[in-house]
């Protein structure tokens, strides 16, 4: 059943499918603005990123 789900479109009208490209496409300001809103918006924020 996961792997099923896992082709209905996303939001943005992505599947599983998309998920390298995407992944590709994520710049290190793309992290950074989304840690900084989950700092920001968030009340207890615990946000790690490991290095590849």
């Amino acid at each position: 059943e996961f792997i099923a789900t896992q082709y209905d479109p996303m939001n943005r009208g992505e599947t599983i499918f998309d998920f390298p490209k995407i992944l590709q496409e994520i710049t290190l300001e793309d992290i950074l603005e989304a840690g900084h809103r989950l700092i920001d918006d968030g009340d207890l924020v615990d946000f790690t990123i490991f290095p590849a």
